[in-house]
């Protein structure tokens, strides 16, 4: 038996570098696969990658320029089902064995910091959890830290000074601000690593290491000064580490920092004698470290909320709107978003006029989201009105939301759809302008190409599911828009198509929400175009409410198309509402998802 432990324990000695990679392989894979998905599924068509060597060539153009075009390369396979997670466990990676391979350079006894070595990837992965956050940060601390082996393995000291001083301005443009690891890392090692190794320290030792700094401070304001004027923090940090350039990436500066601090604690720790004591007590920091880098990650970048409004965007983009309400059963919406997203998929599947009340509401925010100059809100809300119909209102948000991108970039997502509306409203040349730019990127070409095939065909995209769905439910008459004003917007529409459907339910709806009965009593007779068999059961109560206030007879001899099972609901509605003080708590258990109790009570 003793033997067999013995056994096991010389197995897991020789190999828990190996399982410790594992495990942290597994997590990582884990965390993305399993808890945010969505969040990179959302992250990928809001960048516009292109195949092409101009494109090429005005990416590498700027100081960090590989490192975001290797980003923009790498994000593109985020469409996939299990890109996403494979992709940024490569680079992670990739960061511990580079993490790895440099303390071991420094620390000449047995090494006791295997742990340590996750904690770059670690953080690195909680940073990404904010969706601003670029892989091409992630790529750029990966290039520089590829820069450090390299300098560290020359053993000559000459050599190794020139080549280091070659590398800071490569490192530069090649990975931006990174290159402020590699220099604070070069010099941590000669100034400790190297000079305790008994090498005889001379004048050209500290004028090199002199003019590596003078480079690195220099470098920046050189770059600034001949070919980007940007300010001049921004011309040290670079800009490819968070996607609104002017944001100080404090949380990847702590990256920098903490590799070259921890090539001073191996070296000096790692080198000596350690005893069993002192060796727990050092592997139990190294744990609590990670657990903090983690668990602190987590809580400060992470935003769960944010991912199931994200989820909602998936199906909607991808047009499953059974799978939209399916979520919404499962969890209740009360963000402005979800609660946007579930009204649009009950319209499309029939069940908005029906089903209204039975989720929380917001107000008309739940079905029309403002016109606000930031991307998300106008990227978000262009989706109801082009299911609606009203494309040029579409076309208006998605200009907006390209224009309030944080990197000032194109995106896929909003030529996909410019070029959808483009295609309706006949404008081929618009259209063709955006389908080139398409066929140059690799998810997307496809797309493209299937519709370049449908312009100047009337009747090819007249049968089209969407685009000819689309033109058969548009306006013919122009209009000012404004959301404020967006029930006359849906009335214009309405005297155009007088059997829209979906329109008529936004804007029964748009009433009901709004508290606003009489304008409700003035357009609910539009239905009839519609031919309903019985009005929606949330316009049924409405109409009973109104004819209630009158009398008995009124409900019970009104011409709408109303249930008797509706009647008997608002009898017994009306008999509690009016007998108990506490008639809300009563009402709430079998009354809650009604016309009356959304009325009385919110």
């Amino acid at each position: 038996m003793k033997i067999q432990q013995n056994e096991r324990f010389s197995h897991f000695k020789k190999y828990y570098k190996q399982y410790l990679l594992l495990l942290f392989s597994l997590l990582v894979f884990g965390y993305w696969q399993f808890g945010f998905p969505y969040m990179l599924f959302f992250q990928e068509p809001l960048q516009l990658f292109l195949c092409s060597f101009d494109y090429f060539i005005k990416s590498v153009s700027t100081a960090g320029g590989l490192a975001r075009y290797l980003g923009e390369f790498f994000t593109q396979f985020y469409v996939l089902p299990l890109g996403g997670p494979l992709v940024l466990l490569l680079w992670l990676v990739a960061l511990q064995q580079l993490t790895w391979l440099l303390f071991q350079k420094v620390s000449f006894k047995d090494n006791h910091f295997y742990l340590l070595s996750f904690l770059p990837s670690l953080w690195y992965c909680t940073i990404l959890s904010e969706e601003f956050y670029l892989l091409s940060g992630l790529i750029s601390v990966v290039i520089a830290m590829v820069g450090v082996l390299l300098y560290v393995s020359i053993k000559n000291f000459k050599v190794r000074s020139l080549v280091g001083i070659l590398l800071i301005p490569l490192i530069y443009f090649v990975a931006g601000g990174s290159y402020i690891l590699f220099t604070l890392s070069i010099f941590v090692y000669e100034v400790v690593v190297f000079r305790k190794r008994d090498i005889a320290i001379r004048g050209i030792f500290w004028l090199c290491l002199l003019f590596d700094f003078l480079i690195a401070i220099v470098l920046p304001l050189f770059y600034r000064m001949y070919f980007d004027p940007v300010p001049v923090l921004q011309a040290y940090i670079t800009e490819h580490f968070h996607k609104i350039s002017t944001v100080f990436p404090f949380p990847v500066v702590l990256i920098w920092l903490f590799v070259p601090f921890a090539l001073i604690v191996i070296f000096w720790v790692g080198n000596e004698e350690i005893k069993k004591t002192k060796k727990i007590v050092l592997y139990g920091v190294q744990v609590l470290l990670l657990f903090l880098a983690g668990y602190g990650g987590y809580i400060f970048f992470a935003n769960p909320k944010a991912e199931y409004i994200k989820k909602f965007d998936y199906y909607v983009r991808h047009e499953n709107w059974e799978k939209v309400v399916s979520l919404a059963k499962k969890k209740l919406p009360r963000n402005g978003f979800a609660v946007n997203y579930l009204n649009l998929a009950l319209a499309k599947t029939n069940q908005l006029g029906d089903r209204l009340f039975r989720f929380e509401q917001m107000g008309k925010v739940g079905l029309f989201l403002p016109y606000e100059r930031e991307m998300l809100s106008a990227m978000l809300g262009n989706e109801t009105y082009y299911q609606i119909g009203l494309v040029n209102v579409s076309q208006q948000y998605v200009f907006e939301a390209t224009e309030s991108m944080p990197d000032l970039r194109k995106s896929t997502r909003s030529l996909k759809r410019l070029t959808d509306v483009a295609i309706i409203n006949g404008q081929y040349e618009l259209a063709n302008k955006y389908i080139q730019l398409l066929k140059k990127t690799p998810f997307y070409k496809n797309w493209a190409k299937e519709a370049e095939t449908y312009l100047y065909h009337e009747d090819k995209i007249n049968n089209h599911p969407d685009w000819g769905e689309k033109r058969r439910l548009r306006p013919l008459q122009d209009y000012f828009f404004s959301v404020e004003n967006i029930d006359q917007i849906l009335l214009a529409l309405l005297q155009d198509r007088p059997q829209h459907k979906m329109a008529y339910e936004y804007l029964m709806s748009y009433y009901l929400l709004n508290k606003d009965i009489t304008s409700f009593m003035e357009y609910v007779d539009l239905g009839y175009n519609i031919h309903y068999k019985y009005l929606p059961v949330a316009f049924q109560e409405a109409v009973l409410y109104v004819l209630a206030l009158k009398s008995r007879e009124a409900v019970e001899n009104n011409n709408f198309p109303i249930e008797d099972a509706t009647k008997d609901r608002l009898y017994r509605y009306i008999a509690i509402y009016t007998q108990y003080p506490n008639a809300r708590e009563l009402l709430k258990k079998d009354f809650s998802h009604t016309f009356w109790y959304y009325y009385h009570y919110k």
